[in-house]
């Protein structure tokens, strides 16, 4: 385990953590400590649960798989036992990946092909994928395997390589926390204040002060942000086989931001409802939409009506897309009165034509909102906008000249 990759501290969950000298789990502990790596540790899951909401920020988790299951040789283990004991398991799992993205490292005196079946069997399929281990975020291993010199760290280094999403958040997680302090150092050396500061500053101007707080610090973070600097040989030496509706659900991923995640009270250039069966497109700048600047009770006021101006869109037919591929550059050719845009709702193509402008209410139709498109995809929807209502008309050049200037039969 690269330590640079693993910066902050873990979560041990196991019942013979620090009661027991002679366990494993206690020696892969002293490891992990030994490496500066400090953990918190837990005996069983019920304890570790009441604190899961804290487990944003968590570098790893080493989980126990028999912490419910007596390991008495005296006492028989029934598989009512065992069921129970899985299930315990996987619902934390399942919890902790609520609160948090990072590894989870099961380290077990268990076989792991048990560890396996168990998962699969009590509603744990779809954390494991056996075919490409690669795509997982659980890591299995013995206790006993992970115990000598760098063993543990090796292994766990091998898999974080293989990983390339796990590899992604650890480079780019401690880059941006490095950033994150930065700036709040910079901003509290100025003026521990500085949110007072602002709010003010964004109250006078009518604008929803905590949104815009929020886009001031992502703003300053990500200009601190280190440029993620990949090792090639990662991302380069997968051979596994990625599918077609996998590349189309990142793209859509990256391209759009879900309306659950939007404030109700944000409106922005991008905005995507879908009204009576239709798509309509946001283009009104945001500086006209700033729903602060309406009357009580989101009345119209002269600084905002409440109103959106958009394009209106449709789902295309694959003749039309068809139509609009240039197999060449590998691209959709656009018509110049029109804009094309992937996934908007279902993994297909939309047309939104740029001939006609529809004025719709956003407080009556927020509840319509599907998604934003984001930058840069609606920046390039913008510009396209701009220079079409701008266009000018050129005089028809005469056939006189054109003929004369065909090659000659």
């Amino acid at each position: 385990m690269n330590v640079e990759l693993n910066k902050g501290f873990a979560i041990i969950i196991d019942d013979h953590l620090l009661k027991d000298d002679t366990d494993d789990i206690n020696k892969i502990a002293n490891i992990i400590s030994n490496k500066g790596i400090p953990y918190c540790g837990y005996n069983n899951l019920n304890d570790a649960l009441k604190c899961i909401s804290n487990f944003i920020a968590v570098n790893f988790v080493v989980l126990d798989w028999r912490l419910s299951v007596p390991e008495n040789q005296e006492v028989v283990v029934t598989d009512f036992m065992i069921k129970a004991n899985a299930t315990s398991n996987i619902n934390f799992l399942k919890e902790f990946r609520k609160q948090c993205f990072a590894p989870v490292f099961i380290f077990s005196s268990e076989n792991r092909d048990n560890i396996v079946e168990e998962l699969s069997e009590n509603g744990g399929k779809d954390l494991l994928n056996e075919d490409s281990p690669e795509r997982n975020f659980i890591f299995i291993k013995s206790k006993s395997e992970l115990i000598d010199g760098e063993n543990l760290f090796n292994a766990v280094n091998e898999w974080i390589k293989k990983n390339p999403a796990i590899y992604t958040l650890k480079s780019w997680d401690n880059s941006f926390l490095e950033a994150k302090n930065k700036t709040f150092w910079h901003l509290f050396e100025r003026s521990p204040m500085w949110p007072k500061i602002l709010w003010d500053t964004y109250s006078k101007d009518s604008v929803d002060q905590g949104l815009n707080i929020m886009d001031t610090i992502n703003k300053n973070i990500s200009s601190r942000t280190k440029f993620l600097n990949y090792d090639q040989v990662i991302l380069e030496g997968y051979n596994g086989n990625i599918t077609k509706n996998e590349i189309k659900e990142v793209i859509q991923g990256i391209m759009f931001m879900n309306s659950d995640y939007l404030h109700d009270k944000d409106l922005q250039p991008g905005d995507i409802f879908k009204i009576q069966g239709d798509y309509y497109l946001n283009l009104r700048p945001i500086c006209d939409t700033i729903i602060g600047r309406m009357e009580e009770n989101e009345t119209p006021s002269a600084s905002c009506d409440g109103n959106f101006y958009s394009i209106k869109g449709s789902k295309m037919r694959p003749i039309d897309v068809k139509d609009r591929y240039n197999s060449n550059l590998e691209m959709i050719n656009e018509r110049i009165d029109e804009v094309v845009i992937y996934g908007v709702e279902e993994k297909e193509f939309f047309r939104f034509s740029l001939k006609k402008i529809y004025i719709h209410n956003f407080i009556t139709q927020r509840g319509n909102r599907k998604c934003r498109l984001v930058s840069p995809y609606i920046t390039h929807i913008q510009q396209k906008y701009s220079s079409y209502v701008g266009r000018f008309g050129l005089p028809r050049m005469p056939v006189e000249i054109i003929t004369d200037n065909l090659p000659m039969d």
